[in-house]
């Protein structure tokens, strides 16, 4: 492989003539230059279509395909049959990235040959003067790691942020699952499971905007159906494979299902009847306390009383460490504040780490 491969960078459009251009100008305007843009219009039936002629006239590394709408794992797939790069990246449509994110991937990825590179930082970008920075993967910066069940239940489950190699999602011959939602837990989680070395770059940044429209805040959650779905997916999968046992089932799929659901009794009795279908047992979801309760429950309501229970002792254990975090912290707090004082009565910054307090 070269010192400047191709990455294919697949943007799925549909129903964003209003975020699209910010996104694709963060994406031409990149200092890593070889690049396929690949924008995959979805049937949108907004203004897109125009918006992705205009950029293409302007950039010939943009290539449009036009299909009839068939969901964002439709969209992704067919970018995918068509990208030529040694890499692929993924970007929603509505978001955005920094300039240096791709330059800060490859040079990473050319560094340390591991199998897929995270971004550094994500950004959750609600409004002008609201937003939250997350790391990738969480309680990790900067560096290369072996995939294991710690770093899997720890990291974002999502497709975009990362530079995978392109011939190895070939040659495990992954797509994403078409007609339902969680693709990118499916994606993420049969895709990690093949896979070895991980590492997050020293730099770049997603911009990941919170829509109160988007696919995952609509109300086709309410039933948990694709939860149970995808579940089974990954499970049937991981079991043809080989990988009980040695790789946790993602069940926290299964608890996220409850959030919002519009029957939550009924959903309830159907994850015991499918984690009873699929022999899944104690053992393998141990490492999810809320999914090893409700598999050893005799009613809803006794697990909601644990589910209660639950989540207060997760309550209380964030506040503990809020509390060991302020007494470290207070020493320092004060001598800053005193430093601020001071700087104020000299008609002066303070500055730190660039920051002007």
């Amino acid at each position: 492989m070269t010192n400047n491969p191709l990455v294919s960078v697949i943007v799925p459009v549909y129903n964003v003539e209003k975020f699209l251009p910010d996104c694709l100008k963060s994406v031409i305007g990149q200092t890593y230059e070889n690049l396929e843009i690949i924008c995959v219009n979805d049937g949108s039936p907004d203004k897109c279509g125009d918006i992705l002629q205009k950029f293409a006239n302007k950039d010939k590394r943009i290539v449009i395909l036009n299909k009839e709408n068939g969901g964002l794992s439709s969209a992704r797939n067919a970018g995918m049959k068509v990208a030529k790069g040694d890499f692929v990246f993924f970007l929603d449509s509505d978001d955005w990235i920094d300039k240096k994110c791709i330059e800060s991937l490859v040079t990473t990825q050319l560094r340390t040959n591991a199998d897929v590179v995270c971004v550094h930082d994500i950004i959750i970008y609600y409004s002008p003067k609201h937003t939250l920075n997350e790391r990738i993967i969480s309680g990790h910066t900067e560096g290369v790691f072996q995939i294991t069940n710690e770093i899997l239940n720890k990291m974002w489950v999502v497709a975009w942020g990362k530079l995978f190699k392109r011939q190895q999602i070939l040659d495990l011959d992954i797509s994403f699952p078409e007609g339902c939602l969680y693709e990118d837990e499916y994606f993420h989680y049969v895709l990690l499971a093949n896979l070895r070395k991980i590492a997050v770059s020293d730099e770049g940044s997603v911009f990941y905007r919170q829509r109160e429209n988007s696919i995952m805040s609509q109300q086709k959650l309410r039933s948990g159906k694709d939860n149970l779905l995808i579940f089974q997916k990954i499970f049937e999968y991981y079991k043809e494979k080989g990988f009980l046992g040695q790789i946790d089932l993602p069940v926290r799929i299964l608890s996220s299902g409850f959030g919002q659901n519009a029957n939550p009794k009924l959903y309830y009795q159907q994850v015991k009847d499918l984690l009873c279908h699929l022999g899944v047992t104690k053992e393998m979801v141990s490492h999810h306390e809320l999914v090893g309760k409700l598999l050893n429950s005799d009613d809803f309501a006794g697990y909601c009383r644990y589910e209660t229970y639950y989540h207060v002792k997760q309550g209380l254990k964030k506040w503990r460490k809020n509390i060991i975090r302020f007494k470290l912290g207070k020493k320092t707090h004060i001598a800053l504040f005193g430093l601020t004082l001071l700087h104020l009565a000299k008609g002066e910054k303070t500055v730190i780490l660039g920051w002007k307090l």
